[in-house]
């Protein structure tokens, strides 16, 4: 295998720990700030296993939502940089 080709398979794998990373992270932050929701207003049980899981559910939805915004924005800055380039 070639070294250039051996250097994008490096640069995907970064990019993909990188990714898994800052997912985990946004979930966990989101976790810890739903937890500061008063549950019991919107549920009768929030202590209840299935309103544990409701709130595990609703962090990761935002945490992901969170995460691909970074992620893609990222994205898009690093190639915005080939407009500039592309003349």
């Amino acid at each position: 295998m070639s070294d250039g080709l051996s250097d994008v398979y490096y640069s995907q794998g970064i990019q993909a720990l990188l990714g898994m990373l800052v997912t985990l992270v946004c979930i966990a932050v989101a976790w810890n700030l739903l937890q500061d929701v008063r549950w019991e207003k919107l549920l009768r049980q929030p202590a209840h296993p299935r309103a544990r899981f409701l709130q595990l559910i609703a962090a990761i939805v935002i945490g992901y939502g969170v995460a691909r915004f970074l992620l893609d924005y990222w994205a898009w800055t690093g190639a915005i940089k080939w407009l500039f380039r592309a003349g």
